[in-house]
């Protein structure tokens, strides 16, 4: 009795590791969260290894402590600088910019990454409403542009989603006028992005997962 249980449970736990990866591809996650999600799924695995397992979660803590010492020295300065222009930029097209004038904002963008291996066609859809408090989200835009339902304007961006990974992979894999690290830094951010507002607007409006998430991330050890 006892073995079939423990087969049921090990069923279960390539059942739950399948559907993770349907729901989710590898290589759009984050690793650290991904580790960290894989540790306390492997933990409830009847034929786990504890001595892995403490390893593991050794090694998630130690790597977890240097992002604290590293956000440290970062937060003040390179990330400030990068959240400046991101938050700029925002506003200029949230609040400040006309839409004739944004129109013209956007060509200049288009010029100077026009020789980019990513199309980083994802400035249009902002500029419908510049209200600030009343800013429309990509679907709602797709749909007021052209006239699809909530439900075909989502299989749309899914779908735009996908396409844009397949591009940045295929970048990955071929040469590009962009360094490594670039392209790296490009892939991170998109990760972040799907890590970090899968449950809204964490940043603007603040949700009690993206908090959860960010605090698993970087400030609780396992």
């Amino acid at each position: 009795m006892k073995h079939l249980n423990d087969q049921t449970s090990i069923d279960q736990f390539h059942s739950r590791l399948v559907h993770h990866g349907l729901e989710l591809p590898l290589q759009w996650t984050i690793p650290r969260a991904e580790a960290r999600w894989f540790i306390n799924v492997y933990k409830d695995r009847p034929d786990m290894n504890p001595v892995l397992l403490e390893l593991a979660e050794l090694d998630f803590n130690i790597v977890e402590a240097k992002y604290q010492q590293e956000l440290k020295h970062l937060s003040r300065k390179i990330l400030t600088k990068v959240n400046v222009l991101v938050t700029t930029i925002d506003d200029i097209y949230d609040v400040y910019g006309t839409l004739d004038e944004l129109e013209v904002f956007t060509r200049i963008i288009e010029r100077i990454i026009s020789g980019a291996c990513v199309d980083y066609n994802f400035i249009s859809c902002f500029q419908d409403e510049m209200k600030r408090g009343d800013v429309p989200k990509t679907i709602q835009c797709y749909m007021k542009e052209t006239g699809a339902s909530e439900d075909e304007a989502r299989k749309h961006i899914r779908s735009s989603i996908r396409e844009t990974w397949k591009r940045m992979n295929k970048v990955q894999e071929t040469s590009c006028p962009f360094s490594k690290t670039f392209i790296e830094i490009t892939v991170n951010l998109a990760r972040m992005a799907r890590y970090r507002y899968p449950y809204g607007d964490g940043h603007g409006i603040r949700n009690h997962e993206t908090k959860a998430r960010i605090l698993a991330l970087l400030f609780e050890p396992i």
